[in-house]
């Protein structure tokens, strides 16, 4: 076990926008599911989230998928409430999610 991995493993990360090609986020969250972190996926996109969660469950069994628009409060607050009754509390958000303008 690596230190990264002692470091990371079971810790309960959420990761917006995971699916866009042009943003380092799929390659985030396979870095994180390679640490065994237990990973909720969110994006506005099911099918791109279905991919990306397809390459994480090589690595964790951990890996959920939330479909929300981040730019929508009564989404982002749906998909945090989710997120936090899978795994019980948030360890780490990584946002990289934008208005597309």
């Amino acid at each position: 076990m690596t230190l990264a991995t002692t470091l990371i493993a079971g810790l309960s990360a959420l990761s917006t926008s995971v699916p866009a090609p042009s943003l380092v986020m799929p390659e985030l969250a396979l870095l994180l599911a390679k640490q065994q972190a237990r990973l909720i996926l969110v994006a506005r996109k099911r099918e791109a989230l279905k991919a990306v969660k397809a390459r994480c469950l090589a690595y964790t069994p951990f890996c959920e998928i939330l479909q929300a628009d981040v730019t929508n409060e009564n989404q982002v607050n749906e998909a945090a409430a989710k997120a936090i009754a899978l795994y019980g509390h948030i360890d780490v958000l990584v946002n990289q999610a934008t208005d597309g303008s």
